[in-house]
């Protein structure tokens, strides 16, 4: 039975989607942040060794996340997603937008001070799997259709006007247009 998660966080995370851009993202990220927190969103986990939180918010992939991760990890969703779920977190139970938007405002209900997205562009151009991400056939699967990110694009600027995203920041890609780079990057 799921239950509320009682841990306060805090300073850095980094929380990773599953776009091509993820592995350097990341590298960059652990640069910038060597002591930061790795999370992930769905089957991450199966490509990135480290995580041991993830988010979800799908039905069907909170059956298999544990099996994919192949070590034992916490997953956590909003209130409301059945299955194989550790933490359900009310507060989020209405958040809309992409699972990996809304994975970085989870982050940020964890505590963390900021919250660094990689891999987790969310721009139109960029609507592919990295090929080593397992629910990917090859790495040239699309996830998303240009409406679907466009969808997702609303709901980032929603969430920011919101005043949801103090403290998050985006290594790549429309998210990073949106929510700038974190302090210290240089390129």
């Amino acid at each position: 039975m799921p239950q509320r998660y009682e841990v306060q966080h805090e300073g850095p995370a980094i929380i990773c989607g599953s776009a091509p851009s993820v592995f350097v993202d990341l590298e960059k990220a652990r640069q910038l942040r060597p002591g930061a927190v790795v999370l992930g969103v769905n089957e991450v986990p199966g490509m990135i060794d480290g995580i041991e939180h993830i988010w979800t918010q799908h039905n069907n992939y909170s059956k298999t996340l544990r099996q994919v991760a192949g070590r034992p990890i916490y997953i956590h969703a909003r209130a409301g997603i059945m299955g194989d779920v550790d933490y359900w977190w009310e507060e989020l139970a209405g958040m809309k937008g992409s699972s990996g938007m809304v994975g970085a405002l989870w982050a940020k209900a964890m505590g963390f001070d900021e919250v660094i997205m990689v891999g987790i562009p969310l721009s139109t151009s960029e609507r592919v799997y990295s090929e080593k991400y397992p629910g990917s056939p090859g790495g040239d699967h699309l996830f998303a259709t240009e409406n679907n990110i466009l969808g997702w694009q609303e709901m980032v600027r929603h969430h920011k006007k919101q005043g949801r995203t103090e403290g998050i920041y985006s290594m790549s890609g429309y998210t990073r247009q949106i929510f700038g780079p974190p302090p210290g990057l240089e390129d």
